[in-house]
């Protein structure tokens, strides 16, 4: 029977190897944040876009070009990119439109709001 001296297991042979694969999880590990903040700015993009794509259909509405009422017509459009609509109102000859989604568990928001020009611009004269 050989006796397991306290000496062979201060030996350095492998210690290598082991630092090798926690640099590697570590790499792995920042890879996979990474993909995560870039995932989230991506959405939150794709938010913004859908949010002002509602607002101008609603103040198309609004203004006469389209038919329909304004913020059903911005809960179309919000939907059509799979987000929901958080709040739509009508003040005068604008509307403001607020989009949400979750992402992981966090609830993003954005909002716009679009109106006619001609209106505005007449009432500033």
């Amino acid at each position: 029977m050989s006796r397991i001296r306290f000496s062979e297991f201060l030996d350095e042979n492998g210690s290598g190897t082991i630092l090798a694969v926690a640099i590697v999880i570590a790499l792995l590990e920042l890879a996979l944040a990474c993909s995560y903040v870039v995932g989230s700015a991506r959405q939150e993009q794709h938010l913004a876009i859908a949010a002002e794509s509602g607002a101008l259909a609603a103040a198309d509405a609004l203004n006469g070009f389209t038919t329909g009422f304004p913020c059903e017509a911005a809960k179309a459009v919000i939907e059509e990119n799979r987000s929901k609509l958080a709040e739509c109102r009508i003040v005068g000859f604008e509307v403001f439109v607020s989009a949400q989604d979750k992402v992981l568990g966090i609830v993003h928001f954005a909002s716009a709001r679009a109106g006619n020009l001609r209106v505005a611009q007449s009432r500033e004269h």
